[in-house]
């Protein structure tokens, strides 16, 4: 990276505190209202919460292989004997045994596993934090979208009512001889115009509600309209005032999963290590038989007691675990590699941001003045419309000009509050 790059990335490229008044539920209380339940609510949440229950319970199946096992076995059999020179006996008789197993030495491996548990149940509860996060993160978007939807809504109303004035005025004035059929026509096409883009924004704004309230898994009914705070920040706050603070590290989930993932693969080598080498396990056994008596004229039962030292070795196995230890050994250089990776990119995102940050405030700049613009331009034009020296449809373009002014300016600062939702999360996220 040339040291001009480096320079910036240190200087600039990092994330930026903004202050919580910059947040969009600061501006939208139902929309507050909605991030505040949505740990509760929330279909996609209750997946991962159950994730990481099945974690904890891998959990304790890996540390219950270290654990004592025993077992009880209980025989009821009934035997005919037959034997020469002896009378025909027939007789019932009742065994038990009891067994208890417990892992003593086998090289870490026991360990090596139920440390892969626990960091597995670690993923598993992060997996849950950023993917709640993600989740927030997605319903302000949708959030923001719907409140843009519902103000071309209104911009489209207010358009129609014009249009239908416009169309009026047009008829009354053809009474009087003062334009012809074809500048009533024009109108009426507006109107008609106007009326299908009304309707149109009216399917769209239904479904991407349904789809909102399907994330929440919530029937409360939304307004999505513009606030008196959002409107002010629209028209006159300044996002120059934001300044960046500088971090000393960059960090992401992928790269933390990456890094668990690592260490998953550190376990496996050590399980991969202890496979070829001999396992030590304590075994313990209370059982009963029966044995013929030493004149053989009788059976006596025995009860029978065995503690014991147990050890397997597996001397062969056909290359099985030098094949699980190069693999665990290639996966951990990849992890390793893709956290190079995902660290560059991750430098590289946090400075596309903050580009695009400043970009998107110019462009907030200036569809201000646009808006200003169109607003002195339609003025003038209902003076000439007034006057009669312009059409309907004339006066419908310098309409369509400040409406289309005024959404722009609308939708640039909300992609600005957008782009600032995913800078300050990874802010938030390198300084956890």
């Amino acid at each position: 990276m040339p040291f001009l790059v480096r320079f910036l990335l240190v200087s600039y490229g990092l994330p930026q505190v903004f202050a919580e008044s910059e947040l969009a539920e600061f501006y939208f209380p139902e929309l507050a209202s909605v991030l505040s339940k949505v740990d509760l609510d929330s279909p996609l949440l209750a997946e991962r919460r159950e994730q990481v229950q099945e974690a904890k319970a891998n959990q304790l199946i890996a540390s219950s292989m270290a654990g004592i096992k025993a077992g009880f076995n209980f025989q009821g059999q009934s035997v005919q004997e037959d034997r020469p020179s002896y009378e025909f006996q027939s007789h019932e008789r009742f065994f038990s045994a009891l067994l208890v197993r417990k892992p003593l030495f086998h090289w870490g491996a026991l360990k090596a596993e139920q440390r892969k548990s626990q960091i597995a149940s670690e993923q598993a509860e992060l997996n849950l934090s950023v993917f709640r996060k993600q989740v927030r993160s997605e319903l302000r978007v949708k959030y923001l979208d719907l409140v843009l939807r519902k103000f071309q809504m209104k911009l489209a109303f207010e358009s129609l009512k014009n249009a239908k004035k416009g169309e009026a005025n047009c008829v009354s004035r053809l009474t009087l001889g003062l334009v012809t059929d074809l500048a009533v026509a024009e109108a009426t096409a507006v109107r008609i115009q106007h009326e299908i883009s009304l309707a149109d924004l009216r399917r769209t704004f239904d479904y991407e509600i349904a789809m909102f309230s399907h994330l929440t898994n919530s029937d409360e009914k939304l307004d999505c309209n513009q606030t008196s705070s959002f409107i002010e920040l629209c028209q006159n706050h300044s996002f120059q005032s934001s300044k960046p603070q500088l971090i000393s590290k960059l960090s992401s989930a992928e790269i933390d999963r990456i890094r668990l993932q690592i260490r998953i693969e550190e376990q496996n080598l050590k399980v991969a290590n202890s496979a070829r080498l001999p396992k030590f396990d304590l075994v313990g056994i209370a059982y009963q038989d029966q044995i013929p008596s030493v004149d053989f004229n009788d059976k006596v039962n025995r009860n029978n007691l065995i503690v014991g030292l147990e050890a397997n070795w597996s001397l062969w196995d056909s290359h099985l675990s030098k094949g699980q230890k190069e693999s665990a050994q290639s996966r951990k250089r990849k992890y390793r590699l893709e956290v190079k990776r995902h660290l560059e990119e991750l430098r590289m995102n946090v400075t596309n941001l903050y580009k695009e940050l400043t970009n998107l405030t110019r462009m907030i700049e200036l569809n201000r003045k646009l808006v200003e613009v169109a607003i002195k331009r339609y003025e003038k034009s209902l003076i000439q419309f007034d006057e009669n020296n312009i059409t309907a449809y004339e006066l419908d373009q310098a309409m369509i000009a400040l409406n289309q002014a005024k959404i722009s300016r609308t939708q640039s600062v909300i992609n600005h509050l957008k782009i600032r939702d995913r800078y300050l999360q990874m802010l938030n996220y390198a300084s956890e």
